[in-house]
């Protein structure tokens, strides 16, 4: 598990605990090729939208209920709405359906989903997540007449895992047609593609409960100063507003991090904007905003507590005006998700500053330690020291009460964590050297062999060595090709006697070459002292090639 796993802020420390009711359960049976929702499913009214007019009204991008004729739009704008598919055999019985409310920002494409339970009027999830839709080709998401744009999926939820991804993401198509969404080929998303058939069509229902509840409706003018598209370029990644009317918009994305995007009402009085938002991922929790703003020409600022909600407004930003067609569209290429180790490590991977409690050999005492300061209130983690280049090369777990991004924000924890840990002290990691991971073997795994350079084909791969609160229940593993090469070290901390038919002065690439020689010319020879290719095997890895190995163990 990477250390991209961040509580990023106050407000997901407060919402990070696993809750039990945003766990995704399993999909149940199907019995059409192309799964559609069953005819007690209602479509959507769209009557207010007048096929093939002229007439352009104002787009509203979070509402889910498109106001604009279609003429013109984007494929993005267009399969803006809410979709529900009748899950007669789920869990809770005929009422089931599974859920959707699709918007966009910029003609990035998102989701609230869900299941939920039908009444006569709304369908109102009891189990929630987020989901991103990012295209591979940005023209297909933009295209005014196409109906189709292949997609990763990547699923978080503020409720569960700290907001990260919760897996490396899906590929798919989305196709839209006159009565609503179709996924296809999602191979292993089972809400949206049941594992086996090849897709599922999402009707129009407008039961489908509001992803934004706290929008106003009344179609107000708002203030007139404020209306538009603002951006701030104070951080990494740039901060987006809109004001549409009477309703605030609030949006950032970063490629190595989980959407933020909060809506809802606003008002001003006396230079003061106040506003009640909510934030995808985070189901209806209202989150309160209030800041002093001032209006000067092309220049919007904004002053907010230092702890403000949505946290990407806190303090004193300055933004400026821009059209929204300045507003980035993310491509697939560009996403990094939290446990991909061909990235190149998050956002810390220059390293980060922690308050250091504790530090032990045993990974689990480690972990013990960290659950501790946890239950007293506390951002934990596990760190393994030589994957750092300014801690102990020596093999340590060490805990730390959060991870900041600068020395005065660990400095201001520190204080609060010396009540219940009077030794603990702030250090900085330096950067991250490689991450550490376990890839395994049982023996049909295929490599390309040259006298260069050895690639594992299709590893199955989990992250290792590291441990913060929900760790224990994500996923974390996947399938990549590793190289070896020449660079490709055996540890200092390695035990190379567990490694069959080792001789000394090996590197890895000798030992790997010599095994897969004996493995198709002499098969005796190579069992002799066990298959010795075959196994766990725990590595560095920086990206996909491999920096060192670590040790070799059987499966039991």
């Amino acid at each position: 598990m990477t250390d991209n796993y961040l509580f990023k802020t106050v407000a997901c420390l407060l919402t990070a605990v696993m809750i039990t009711g945003c766990a995704m359960p399993n999909a149940g049976n199907a019995d059409e090729e192309v799964l559609t929702a069953t005819e007690e499913t209602e479509s959507a009214d769209t009557s207010d939208v007048s096929e093939g007019s002229e007439t352009v009204e104002e787009y509203d991008p979070s509402s889910g209920n498109l106001t604009l004729s279609d003429q013109g739009k984007s494929l993005a704008q267009r399969m803006c709405g809410k979709y529900s598919y009748h899950y007669g055999s789920g869990d809770m019985g005929d009422d089931e359906f599974l859920i959707m409310n699709v918007f966009t920002f910029g003609d990035n494409l998102y989701a609230f989903c869900g299941y939920a339970m039908a009444d006569e009027t709304e369908l109102e999830s009891y189990s929630f997540w987020a989901s991103e839709f990012i295209p591979y080709d940005a023209s297909e998401m933009e295209s005014t007449d196409g109906d189709s744009v292949r997609v990763k999926e990547l699923r978080f939820s503020v409720m569960s895992q700290a907001g990260k991804y919760w897996d490396r993401g899906q590929d798919g198509t989305i196709t839209l047609t006159d009565d609503g969404l179709v996924f296809e080929n999602f191979d292993n998303e089972e809400f949206l593609c049941p594992e086996e058939y090849g897709g599922r069509l999402f009707l129009k229902d407008e039961r489908v409960e509001d992803v934004f509840p706290y929008l106003k409706d009344d179609g107000g003018a708002g203030e007139t100063d404020l209306q538009g598209v603002w951006c701030a370029y104070e951080g990494e990644y740039p901060v987006y507003l809109e004001f549409s009317g009477d309703n605030f918009y609030v949006y950032q994305k970063s490629p190595d991090s989980e959407v933020v995007y909060a809506a809802g009402g606003y008002e001003t009085s006396n230079g003061i904007i106040s506003s009640t938002l909510a934030m995808l991922g985070c189901g209806s929790m209202p989150c309160d905003y209030s800041a002093s703003y001032e209006v000067s020409g092309g220049e919007l600022i904004l002053k907010a507590d230092e702890y403000a909600e949505p946290y990407v407004l806190s303090g004193e930003m300055r933004f400026s005006r821009v059209e929204s067609d300045d507003i980035p569209l993310i491509t697939a290429d560009e996403v990094i998700t939290w446990n991909d180790p061909t990235q190149t490590f998050g956002e810390y991977a220059e390293g980060f500053y922690g308050v250091w409690i504790a530090a032990d050999k045993d990974e689990e005492k480690a972990v013990e330690k960290a659950m501790a300061l946890y239950d007293l209130g506390f951002d934990s983690y596990v760190t393994y020291s030589p994957e750092w280049e300014k801690l102990n090369s020596k093999p340590f777990y060490c805990v730390t009460a959060g991870r900041y991004g600068s020395e005065a924000e660990a400095e201001a924890a520190l204080e609060a964590v010396k009540t219940s840990y009077p030794d603990a002290y702030v250090k900085f990691t330096g950067v991250r050297k490689f991450i550490s991971v376990v890839y395994i073997n049982y023996g049909d795994t295929k490599f390309d062999v040259s006298s260069d350079k050895v690639v594992i084909k299709d590893a199955q791969v989990s992250e290792t060595n590291v441990w913060y609160p929900g760790c224990e229940d994500v996923g974390a593993g996947y399938i990549m090709n590793l190289e070896i090469d020449r660079n490709t070290v055996f540890d200092d901390t390695c035990d190379t006697a567990v490694f069959a038919n080792y001789e000394a002065g090996d590197k890895p690439i000798d030992w790997f070459i010599r095994n897969y020689d004996l493995s198709v010319n002499d098969p005796d020879a190579y069992i002799a002292e066990g298959p010795a290719l075959s196994g766990v095997f725990e590595v560095g890895i920086n990206g996909d090639h491999i920096d060192r190995f670590f040790g070799s163990y059987w499966w039991d």
